[in-house]
Formats: structure tokens, sequence, C-alpha cells
């Protein structure tokens, strides 16, 4: 996949020389702050979300959530094991709210747990 996306990059990047050789650096160097800016936003969404996470579990406040939903996620998850179907339980809430990345960390706990 990294030889194809260079291929493609570099490609491109001959035919923008060719079509605008004044353009190009102004581009590549926007191109560049562009991104840096959102990866930069997307590791602040990622930190803060994973410290309310964190928070939730420290404080015991998703223990006492999930014991309450137990009942019911038990029999989506099929599962009797309460940290998994806790770990799921957080899974789906976060993409519910469609929080970039936090998803994760308890998906694939949570998938651990299940096997």
């Amino acid at each position: 996949m990294n030889i194809i996306f260079a291929a493609v990059f570099l490609a491109a990047a001959v035919i923008f020389l060719i079509a605008d050789p004044e353009g190009f650096l102004p581009a590549m160097l926007a191109g560049g702050q562009k991104a840096a800016t959102v990866s930069l936003a997307l590791l602040a969404s990622y930190c803060v979300w994973l410290g309310f996470f964190k928070v939730l579990e420290q404080s015991g406040l998703s223990d006492r959530l999930a014991k309450g939903l137990f009942p019911a996620a038990r029999r989506l998850f099929r599962s009797d094991d309460r940290e998994a179907v806790s770990l799921a339980c957080q899974n789906l809430a976060a993409n519910v709210l469609g929080l970039p990345g936090a998803p994760t960390p308890p998906g694939v706990a949570a998938t651990q747990k299940f096997l």
C-alpha cells in the first residue's frame, strides 16, 4: 500500500511540476501545514476522550452504568462476562457519539475478553 501511495504521490507531483512549476512549493507547504493541523486536532480529541473514559473507569461510574445496563447488554452481546460487556458498551457508546479513535482501545479489549 505504501508503494502505491508513493507512486500516486510522485505521479501527481511530476504532473503538477509540469503544469504549474511556480505553484508547486506553496501548494506542498500548504498541504503539509493542513496535514499537521488536522493531525494535532485529532490527537487532542483522542487524548481528551481517552482521558474522559479513563476517569469514568477509575471513578466506578462506568461499572455502575454497565451494571444497570447489563441485562440488556448481555442479550445484545450474548455473554455473561461483565467486564467484556462493559468494554463492549464503552466501545458502542464511543462509536454512537462519533468519537474518533476513542472506541478502539475498549473495542480491542472487549474482543480479547470475548474470545
